[in-house]
C-alpha cells in the first residue's frame, strides 16, 4: 500500500472550473486561451516568444525541426536525461551522439561536447536536469558561429535559475513540459521559447502543418505537423501558472527539510546546487542505494532510481568514455517531492531513511 507517493501536484476545483468554462465557451482547440497561456509564460520567463505544444516531447521535436535537423545530421545529448531527449532527434533520422556529464553535477559536460563535434553536428541539447542549469551560454558562444544550434531541454527546470536569466533563456530554443509531474501541470502539454523572431515564426508554421493557417491551404513550402495544444488543457495550465510562485516556495521547503535531516547521514550526500537552481524533485546520492530503496518501499514510500544512462541504448552513438555519468546512474535516489507534498510526508521519509543510522 502506498502511503507516500513520489510526486504530489494537485489539480483542484479552480482548474476543473477553468476547463469546464473553456468547453462552455467552445474554446476547445488551439485558440485564445492557448494564446493567453503563451503570453503568461513569456511574462514569467521574461522572454519574447512562446509557442505551446501538446507535450514536452513534441516541443523537442518542433525545436529540432525548426533547427533544420534531418537524416544524416548529428545531435549531441547528455548521458543523463529522459530518453525523450534522444528520441526526438532519432525520429527525424538524425544520429544521436551521447556526451558525458560533469563530474559533480549530472548535466552535459562542455569538454565532452567539444570532443564529439563533427562536420555533421547540427544541434546540441543541454538538459537542465532537476533544475541544475547546464552550460548553454558557453556552448552557444562556441557553436553558433559554426552553424550549430543549442536547444535546451528545460522540461525539469521551469523557473529555475536567476530572475532575468532562467534556465532555457540563453538557448536558441528552449523546450518545456507541462505534464502532470511538472511544476505547472496541464495534464499533458508543453511549450518552446526563443528570443529569435525568425525561429518563432518558423515554429508557428511548423506546428500547423507548415501553413500560416489551416484555413489557407496553399503554398506548401515547409514540412510541418500538428503540434497544436488544446484550449481546454491551456485553461488548466493558466490556473497552474498563477500558482507557480507558491509552488516554488513549497518545493524549497521540501528540499531544505530533506537537507536538514539527511545531509549529515553517512553514506548519503546531495548534489551541489547553485543559488536559485530550483530542485524540481529531491535527488540524493546513496553509496548503498538498494538498502535505502528497500527500506523506504517496506514502509509504503515510493522512491525511484533514475533511468539507465543513454549510452547503453543500442540505437544511440556512444563515442565517449562516460567516466562521470555512471556514478549518477548507480547512486541517485529520487525522493518523494512535489508542490503539494505534505511536509509530514517528508518527515516520515527522513525517519525511515535514518532508521538504524
Amino acid at each position: 500500500m502506498v502511503e507516500v507517493d513520489i510526486w504530489n501536484n494537485q489539480l483542484e476545483e479552480a482548474e476543473a472550473h477553468a476547463a469546464y468554462q473553456a468547453v462552455l465557451d467552445r474554446c476547445v482547440s488551439d485558440g485564445r486561451i492557448v494564446k493567453q497561456m503563451e503570453e503568461k509564460i513569456s511574462e514569467l520567463l521574461e522572454i519574447p516568444y512562446t509557442v505551446a505544444t501538446p507535450s514536452g516531447s513534441s516541443a523537442l521535436l518542433l525545436a529540432l525541426m525548426a533547427a533544420g535537423v534531418q537524416p544524416g545530421d548529428e545531435v549531441i545529448v547528455p548521458d543523463i536525461t529522459f530518453i525523450a531527449t534522444a528520441n526526438a532527434a532519432k525520429v527525424l533520422g538524425a544520429t544521436v551522439v551521447i556526451a558525458d556529464t560533469e563530474e559533480n553535477v549530472p548535466v552535459i559536460a562542455e569538454e565532452s561536447v567539444m570532443k564529439l563535434i563533427t562536420e555533421k553536428t547540427r544541434a546540441v541539447i543541454p538538459v537542465h536536469i532537476n533544475g541544475h542549469v547546464a552550460c548553454t551560454e558557453k556552448l552557444r558562444a562556441k557553436l553558433n558561429a559554426r552553424g550549430i544550434y543549442v536547444i535546451d531541454d528545460a522540461c525539469q527546470a521551469f523557473m529555475s535559475g536567476k530572475k532575468g536569466n532562467y534556465a532555457g533563456n540563453s538557448a536558441d530554443i528552449a523546450c518545456y513540459s507541462m505534464g502532470i509531474s511538472k511544476m505547472a501541470a496541464s495534464g499533458q502539454g508543453g511549450f518552446v521559447t526563443t528570443h529569435n523572431e525568425e525561429l518563432y515564426r518558423r515554429m508557428r508554421k511548423i506546428k500547423t502543418q507548415g501553413l500560416e493557417s489551416v484555413c489557407v491551404r496553399k503554398n506548401y513550402e515547409m514540412l510541418g505537423f500538428n503540434f497544436k495544444m488544446s484550449d481546454v488543457l491551456a485553461a488548466i495550465g493558466l490556473i497552474q501558472l498563477g500558482k507557480v510562485r507558491d509552488k516554488m516556495e513549497h518545493i524549497w521547503e521540501v528540499y531544505n527539510l530533506y537537507w536538514k535531516e539527511l545531509n549529515s547521514i553517512e553514506g548519503i550526500s546531495f548534489i551541489p546546487r547553485k543559488e536559485n537552481e530550483l530542485p524540481w524533485m529531491t535527488y540524493i546520492l546513496c553509496e548503498n542505494r538498494t538498502e535505502y530503496k528497500n527500506r523506504a518501499e517496506e514502509q509504503g514510500i515510493v522512491v525511484r532510481e533514475i533511468g539507465d544512462c543513454l549510452h547503453r541504448a543500442p540505437y544511440l552513438e556512444a563515442r565517449d568514455e562516460y567516466r562521470h555519468s555512471g556514478k549518477f546512474e548507480k547512486q541517485i535516489l529520487v525522493l518523494p517531492s512535489g508542490p503539494n507534498q505534505p511536509l509530514e510526508n517528508i518527515r516520515k521519509v527522513c525517519r525511515v531513511l535514518k532508521k538504524g543510522r
